[in-house]
């Protein structure tokens, strides 16, 4: 197999670093080894160390990165996993090696670079019309989501502690949501619907971020106790626990490619509240697999809420249906298309 060399040179830990860090994991239980080009310093470059047959090479910046891309053997495979390692990815191709990027974000896309690729890889349904939309060619898409690894489970001994920290007793309705304190996930809607959720409604949002300051005085500034209600955790290195204190789990995103912490809230049986965007379209089915909302929507985030913080059957069924669909997004199954894909592109490169 082609040796395939990752380049993330992202500075913090989100939802890109994850999905890289599962996918190395599944590829290392399929006996391929891989080089990752990090961030120095950044908490990615520690922890896809600690990955079995993973390289980790640290870079200080873009330059440097490209210096250690272009001096790594040929032929190989540049597999770029942001927007600012694309680049990276084309220039530091040399004879013989293959080059793609995985696109996370639904958001216009620059076509310069992603035209010079051999693969742009879309994590979703509105990924791909957005890269069509900038206009790449079709045949230079492909389509691959992201993905969960679906053989966690939740902890339960964690619901009573963390209630209690929260003094949330049995039947008290907690709302949760995981995910940085910036604006593309829209934590100031939440602060400002906490005013009209019902009395007893607490929500946990789990996560920090530039927003955090902003987010506790809008909700201050909203009443009815949503300041006292409204419990800004910080970052938490193992989230998965806070699943299973929640009841419902909202994401007020203003866009998203996929979400994939809505994939965690499926697998973990825990009932969604989103907002009505087309990167969540094809996980979120109003009434069917949770409740939407218009994004930005204060007033209809908290009828939302409210509906399902009364409704135990309800939040059952949503739930049910959740687990149902996450089967298809099993990091597995997104492994073995990414390594066909490197395998496709390997031998294309050799003709």
């Amino acid at each position: 197999m082609t040796p395939v060399v990752h380049l993330d040179l992202e500075r913090g830990w989100r939802g890109g670093q994850r999905q890289l860090q599962l996918l190395l994991e599944a590829l290392a239980r399929r006996g391929l080894a891989a080089t990752v080009i990090a961030r120095r310093g950044a908490p990615a470059a520690a922890r896809y160390r600690g990955i079995p047959g993973t390289g980790v090479l640290e870079a200080g910046g873009r330059f440097a990165a490209l210096r250690l891309a272009r001096a790594l053997p040929s032929p190989k495979i540049l597999h770029a996993h942001s927007a600012n390692t694309t680049p990276l990815a084309v220039l530091a191709r040399r004879r013989g090696d293959a080059a793609l990027a995985t696109r996370r974000l639904d958001r216009p896309a620059s076509p310069f670079w992603l035209r010079r690729l051999d693969r742009v890889v879309a994590i979703s349904e509105s990924v791909e019309r957005s890269l069509l939309a900038a206009g790449l060619p079709a045949a230079l898409v492909e389509r691959i989501p992201s993905a969960i690894d679906r053989t966690r489970r939740a902890d339960a001994a964690a619901r009573g502690a963390l209630r209690a920290a929260l003094r949330r007793p049995e039947g008290a309705p907690l709302g949760l949501t995981v995910g940085a304190l910036e604006p593309q996930k829209d934590p100031l809607t939440l602060a400002r619907a906490m005013a009209a959720t019902p009395p007893d409604y607490h929500h946990a949002w789990v996560g920090d971020g530039s927003l955090r300051g902003p987010v506790e005085e809008a909700a201050r500034r909203a009443g009815s106790g949503a300041g006292e209600r409204l419990h800004l955790a910080g970052y938490d290195p193992d989230p998965d626990r806070w699943f299973s204190a929640a009841d419902l789990f909202v994401l007020p995103s203003a866009h998203e490619g996929l979400g994939t912490v809505l994939l965690d809230a499926f697998h973990f049986g825990v009932p969604v509240v989103g907002s009505r965007i087309p990167g969540t379209a094809e996980l979120l089915e109003d009434g069917v697999s949770a409740l939407t909302f218009e994004p930005g929507d204060a007033a209809g985030l908290a009828a939302a809420i409210a509906a399902l913080a009364r409704d135990p059957a309800r939040r059952a069924a949503l739930a049910a249906e959740g687990r149902r669909r996450v089967a298809a997004y099993d990091i597995e199954r997104t492994a073995d298309r990414y390594l066909a894909l490197y395998r496709a592109l390997a031998s294309a490169r050799r003709r």
